[in-house]
């Protein structure tokens, strides 16, 4: 399936990737303009990989365990 829709979004000028970020594990999707090299969209977007990387790094989440 990921082929099937590599090939049609090639066909239309725009190439799509996929990959992992290396520092939360999150899966990422790029789509970039073959022809500028633009980066069209990326899902996460960025700025939530880097929300994603703080909230690892500081061991912190949106709920505290503790009592």
């Amino acid at each position: 399936a990921a082929q099937n829709l590599q090939n049609y979004m090639q066909s239309s000028g725009r190439n799509l990737s996929f990959s992992v970020d290396p520092n939360t594990g999150y899966q990422v999707v790029r789509v970039m303009n073959t022809e500028t090299g633009e980066l069209i969209r990326q899902i996460p977007t960025s700025e939530f990989l880097k929300l994603a990387e703080g909230m690892t790094q500081t061991n912190s989440g949106l709920i505290n365990l503790k009592a």
